[in-house]
Parts: structure tokens; C-alpha cells; sequence
């Protein structure tokens, strides 16, 4: 692989759907950005305000694996066009 290759495929947007009270938006994504950078898309095109930002979290298509914004968005295991889900984070105390 030469140098202009990889360099041309680490900068290679992929796709990757989320879906958030029942509405889901294509976003564009690099696997080597940080979670945090899809977090500040979802919000923006969603409309989340600041506010309630803190208690709204990605999660894997799964939905119980949280997406880390400190780690890229491949360490956590972002696929390209699967759908990922926008919700709030469940609480932790018990009942």
C-alpha cells in the first residue's frame, strides 16, 4: 500500500444511521475520530438541547454499549451503515 493509498483511506467517510425518538438521520463519520465528534453531530442535528446533552448517550446497535466520546469510533466498534441509538442513560440506583 503506498503512502497516498493510506492516506486516502484513513480519510474515507463511512455512513452509519442513528435514531433518536423515532427519528433516524444518515451521519458521516472517519473511524479514527472520536466518539465525541458524532455525540456533537447527533445533538446538533437533533436538536438536543445543552441542557439535557449530559444525560443522553450513543449506543451500539445493541443498545446497552455505551460509545465512549474519548475513543475513536472504531475502538467502539462503530460498523459502518448500521444504526446506532441516541437515548437517555439509565439510572443507576436501584428500586
Amino acid at each position: 500500500m503506498t503512502a497516498q493509498t493510506a492516506s486516502a483511506a484513513s480519510e474515507k467517510k463511512l455512513q452509519v444511521n442513528i435514531t433518536y425518538n423515532g427519528t433516524t438521520l444518515a451521519f458521516d463519520y472517519s473511524a479514527h475520530e472520536e466518539g465525541e465528534a458524532l455525540y456533537k453531530q447527533a445533538f446538533h442535528r437533533f436538536g438536543v438541547p445543552e441542557s439535557e446533552q449530559a444525560g443522553i448517550a450513543l449506543y451500539l446497535p445493541d443498545n446497552t454499549t455505551e460509545i465512549s466520546p474519548k475513543v475513536s469510533l472504531e475502538q467502539s466498534h462503530v460498523q459502518p451503515h448500521t444504526t446506532l441509538i441516541l437515548r437517555g442513560r439509565q439510572s443507576g440506583g436501584g428500586g
